[in-house]
């Protein structure tokens, strides 16, 4: 039995505590930080050696964990308002709470049962036939791939032999070990019958199976994958041919553009994380090409909060917004101009992120995610790359934007309206808007003095 297996099964055992662990550290956790109800969070079971630990966090703060950690199962993921609303379960929430991991339950008990099928099953040594092999004697290629010789001959004398009579049996292993000193072409490219090697039908039952060097590279075909696919390595991004957004085969490979972008990793042998192929979409995206990964909603939604999440706590940390987090507005602009929740399954363009100073005058700035998202793909801890480039992207925005503030400029514009001078509507007087330059001059020195200090200033 899974760890997944047996998660859910002390999740349903212990389904009320569960509620009530999920709405006291939402809660906690929504009165201490700056996330609200809308946020998504996740419950999980940690496996230790005393048993199972529940944990009940934010979905982002968790979700490397999630990802790498066999011990740690995801029980449920929902919104803070769904946790929130298990303060006093009534009978129908638990039935209803029950009834989905009872679903969850046996789909892991399914996957438990073919894994184990799979497992058990001899696996098919395939061994693969050069050109260079093709000249070699017989009995070299067999010491290259440790076949034993005696059990080879016999192999071939046993299912080849028109008559079981021991002579004839004797006749075919004389004839078969005198091909051991000949080149292995000559039983190589036998065949039992117009479609069949001699060799793969003799070795079927000992799960061996022969076929020979393609003469030219594959062409690459694969179009697609799935995001959770875990089996692609850097290296194999050569068999993956992209598509233009008009739906026309590219001549390009995702491996060559990935080299054009500067974003392959310099140990191509590693297998990429959920969190690079993703960003690979997006950067696709950006480049008007047909991103390769498929069923990322989930993940382009946990994404999207993590970046919110690492707006809020870089700006409660230094201060950045006059007024609380609460106040701060945080929207991710999309290629075709509207402002998405993090819930929107439209790639990411640009983060727009308003603050507020002391008069109540907003400024507003914006960094371009794609462009950052294409400089850490190949970053090994992907998401700290993704935290520090941001931090930095903001500082720089900020500060330019900031020092560019004329108060004149800003004063001016509130009294002219459609080129016709009149006396300004708004709040904010030239008194007001020179305060707010004296604001915006501090927070500029102050970012700046945050960039020097910071180590991804280089």
């Amino acid at each position: 039995m899974s760890v997944t297996t047996q998660a859910f099964t002390y999740a349903i055992n212990h389904i009320e505590s569960l509620m009530k662990q999920a709405t006291t550290e939402t809660k906690k956790a929504i009165d201490n930080s700056a996330f609200d109800k809308t946020d998504y969070f996740v419950i999980t079971l940690k496996l230790t050696p005393s048993g199972f630990i529940s944990d009940v966090s934010i979905e982002s703060d968790k979700f490397e964990v999630m990802c790498y950690h066999p011990n740690v199962v995801a029980i449920f993921v929902d919104q803070g308002s769904k946790f929130l609303s298990w303060e006093n379960p009534t009978k129908n929430d638990i039935k209803a709470f029950k009834n989905i991991l009872i679903a969850k339950h046996q789909q892991a008990q399914k996957y438990d049962t073919d894994a184990d099928r799979l497992a058990e099953s001899p696996q098919t040594q395939n061994i693969l036939i050069t050109d260079k092999d093709l000249e070699q004697p017989t009995f070299a290629f067999l010491k290259k791939h440790n076949i034993n010789t005696d059990i080879f001959i016999e192999t071939l004398a046993d299912n080849f032999s028109f008559n079981k009579d021991s002579r004839f049996k004797d006749i075919h292993r004389y004839y078969f070990k005198e091909l051991l000193n000949q080149p292995f072409k000559y039983l190589a490219t036998a065949f039992s019958d117009e479609n069949t090697l001699m060799l793969n039908d003799a070795f079927e039952n000992k799960n061996i199976h022969f076929s020979f060097e393609a003469l030219e590279p594959a062409e690459p075909t694969i179009t697609t994958l799935p995001i959770n696919d875990e089996t692609i390595a850097w290296t194999d991004m050569k068999n993956i041919v992209l598509t233009e957004k008009t739906g026309k085969l590219s001549n390009k490979t995702l491996y060559n553009f990935l080299e054009e972008i500067d974003a392959m990793p310099k140990d191509q042998s590693t297998k990429a994380s959920i969190i690079a192929k993703l960003f690979i979409n997006y950067s696709l995206s950006d480049h008007g090409i047909k991103p390769i990964f498929t069923d990322t909603t989930y993940h382009q939604q946990t994404v999207k909060n993590y970046i919110r999440n690492i707006v809020h706590n870089f700006i409660n940390i230094y201060g950045i917004n006059y007024m609380n987090n609460g106040k701060t507005t945080i929207a991710l602009v999309t290629k075709d101009g509207d402002f998405t929740a993090p819930t929107d399954e439209k790639d990411p363009y640009l983060l727009a992120v308003t603050i507020e100073t002391p008069n109540g005058f907003k400024q507003c700035s914006t960094i371009n995610l794609n462009k950052i998202m294409q400089t850490i793909i190949s970053e090994p801890k992907i998401l700290d790359a993704l935290s520090n480039a941001i931090e930095k992207a903001l500082i720089d925005a900020w500060s330019q934007d900031m020092a560019q503030f004329n108060p004149i400029t800003s004063y001016i514009s509130q009294c002219v309206n459609d080129g016709i001078l009149r006396a300004p509507k708004h709040r904010h007087t030239l008194e007001a808007l020179t305060e707010e330059q004296c604001y915006f001059e501090r927070k500029a020195k102050q970012l700046k003095d945050i960039l020097e200090k910071r180590p991804w200033k280089n």
